[in-house]
C-alpha cells in the first residue's frame, strides 16, 4: 500500500511539473511565456550538455526538484553531469558514476534488440526503480555538492558505503518485495548478463547469487561495481 500510495503521488504530482521539451516552440505553446524558466531545459540542451542544462540542474539540485527530470535518460544524464561536476571539484564520491552505469543500463532494455526480449512489466519496474532512487538520492547529492568539504580516499568511500545501504536496504528493497518471481526472473538474467543481455553488461560486473537479497546486491555493489566505475567504466574515461 505504501508503494501505490509513492507511485501514485508521484504520477499525480508530475503533472504540475515543468520538464524537458523538445523545442522552444513546444515549450512557448505549452506554457504560454516566451523564455525558458530556471527550471527547464530543451532536449538539444541535455543532449548537447549546454549551459541552459547545466544551470537547469544547478537549479533543481539547489532547490531540491529531482521531479522534473520525467524519464530514465534525463536522469542518466543527470548522473553524468554531478559526476563531471563534483570530479572538477576534486571529489572521489563513485556513487554517480555508478548510478549512471545502473541508469544507461535501465535505459538500454527499452532499445533494439533488448525491448524486444523484455516485458512490459520488467520495464514498468526498471522506470520504479530509477525513479525512486533518483528521488530519494536527490537531496543527498544537493549536500553533497554544496558542501564545502571535498571528499576523498576514505571519506569518498564511507559516503558511497552508506548511500549504498540505503538504495538497497531500504530505497529498492520495498520494490523487490513486490516484484513477482516471473519479472524477477527477468531481472535476475540482466543482472547476470545471461542470453540476449550479455551484450548489454560487461563481464567484469555480472551479478553473482540472489538478486531478490539485498546484502547479496550491497556486497556486489560495494565489490564489484563501485571498483569498475572508479577505474575501467569507459563512458567516463573517455570522456
Amino acid at each position: 500500500m505504501k508503494l501505490f500510495l509513492y507511485v501514485f503521488f508521484l504520477c499525480f504530482t508530475t503533472i504540475s511539473f515543468s520538464k524537458e521539451y523538445k523545442n522552444l516552440n513546444e515549450y512557448q505553446k505549452k506554457t504560454g511565456k516566451l523564455q525558458l524558466e530556471s527550471s527547464d531545459w530543451l532536449r538539444k540542451d541535455r543532449k548537447d550538455n549546454t549551459l541552459i542544462w547545466q544551470q537547469a540542474n544547478l537549479y533543481n539540485l539547489k532547490n531540491n526538484l529531482p521531479l522534473e527530470y520525467k524519464s530514465i535518460k534525463e536522469r542518466t544524464d543527470f548522473y553524468l553531469w554531478i559526476y563531471n561536476a563534483l570530479d572538477a571539484k576534486g571529489s572521489e564520491v563513485v556513487w554517480p558514476e555508478m548510478a549512471h552505469f545502473i541508469s544507461n543500463k535501465l535505459e538500454n532494455i527499452k532499445a533494439f534488440p533488448f525491448n524486444i526480449f523484455t516485458r512490459k512489466e520488467v520495464k514498468r519496474y526498471a522506470t520504479k526503480g530509477s525513479e525512486t532512487v533518483f528521488i530519494k538520492a536527490f537531496s543527498k547529492m544537493k549536500t553533497l555538492y554544496f558542501s564545502e568539504s571535498i571528499l576523498k580516499s576514505d571519506k569518498a568511500l564511507t559516503w558511497d558505503e552508506e548511500i549504498i545501504h540505503e538504495e538497497q536496504y531500504v530505497w529498492l528493497e520495498e520494490i523487490y518485495n513486490q516484484v513477482d518471481s516471473k519479472t524477477l526472473k527477468t531481472i535476475d538474467k540482466m543482472a547476470k548478463g545471461k542470453c540476449i543481455y550479455k551484450f548489454m553488461v560487461p563481464k567484469e560486473v555480472v551479478f553473482s547469487g540472489d538478486l531478490s537479497n539485498k546484502e547479496n546486491r550491497y556486497h556486489y555493489a560495494l565489490k564489484t561495481l563501485r571498483p569498475y566505475c572508479k577505474t575501467e567504466y569507459k563512458y567516463f574515461k573517455n570522456n
